[in-house]
Order: C-alpha cells, then sequence, then structure tokens
C-alpha cells in the first residue's frame, strides 16, 4: 500500500462520517461493476471472477486460476468496451490479477492447531488508546477490549 493513501488514526477519529461514507460509495460502486461484469461473461468466469479494486480509473480484476487469466486477458478489450457503453466510461484499462490459492489441508483428527497470538507493537497499544479516548462510546469500548486482550498476551 503506498504511503500517501494510507490513514493517520487521528484523521479517522475527527471524520468518522466522511470516511464511512466514502467506503461505502466505493463498496457500492464495486458491487455494480461486479455485476454489470457477471451480466456480461460467461458462466463459466462469473465464478472464477471478481472485482477487486478500482483505482485511478483502472479496473482489477481478480480470477481463481492461471487459466481463468489467461482466457481473460484476451477479452479484456470486450468488457472494457462493454463497462464503458454501460455507465463506467471513465475506464482506462482492466488489470488482471490471479488469487492465491487460500485453501489449506482440513485437519486431521487429533492434530494440534498451531494458532499464533501476536501482540501489538508499543505504538499500535498507545494508539489504539489514544483513538479509544477521542472515539463514540460503541466504538471506545471496542478498542479498549481490544488493548485490555493485547495487555494479557503482554504479561
Amino acid at each position: 500500500m503506498r504511503t500517501d493513501t494510507l490513514l493517520n488514526i487521528r484523521q479517522i477519529s475527527t471524520q468518522p462520517e466522511q470516511l464511512l461514507t466514502s467506503i461505502l460509495q466505493k463498496s457500492a460502486q464495486l458491487g455494480e461493476i461486479n455485476q454489470k461484469l457477471h451480466s456480461f461473461l460467461p458462466k463459466t468466469f462469473q465464478i472464477a471472477v471478481t472485482v477487486g479494486n478500482l483505482s485511478n480509473n483502472v479496473l482489477v480484476l481478480l480470477v481463481d486460476s492461471p487459466t481463468a487469466h489467461s482466457q481473460l486477458r484476451f477479452k479484456t478489450g470486450d468488457m472494457l468496451t462493454f463497462l464503458r457503453q454501460n455507465g463506467f466510461p471513465y475506464l482506462i484499462r482492466i488489470d488482471i490479477k490471479t488469487r492465491c490459492s487460500t485453501k489449506k489441508k482440513p485437519d486431521m483428527p487429533g492434530e494440534k492447531k498451531n494458532k499464533i497470538e501476536r501482540r501489538l507493537s508499543d505504538s499500535a497499544h498507545l494508539a489504539l488508546r489514544d483513538l479509544a479516548e477521542n472515539s463514540p462510546k460503541e466504538i471506545s469500548e471496542i478498542l479498549n477490549r481490544m488493548c485490555e486482550t493485547d495487555k494479557r498476551k503482554r504479561k
């Protein structure tokens, strides 16, 4: 992630409504593009393709396999034309990325699960405390619980 797009915790705490509104608008936009794209794609691709991001008028599609990736690469011109004609004229190009496989082998009976618990850095812990102090009650309670959980890990 680029550093100029990272949000400062103080910015989030001072403008939560504005930030939430922009997140919801982007989510709705991505959902609409995803829906339009699926109406264009053959059924075999509808399952394997999803919209990943839209940044600087470049649409990023995520695909499940390298095979689907190579097949879709040949359709990017048609997809771009279709999306431009159906409400998204500002799109410059479409990038396709293959998702990493997140499937893991099933747990064997009696096998121990290795759950790694990580504690927060000191600066992250202090930032959460600071944010909790300057947040509405509901959010403050959640942040304080996170700090308490981290406090137990520190002992």
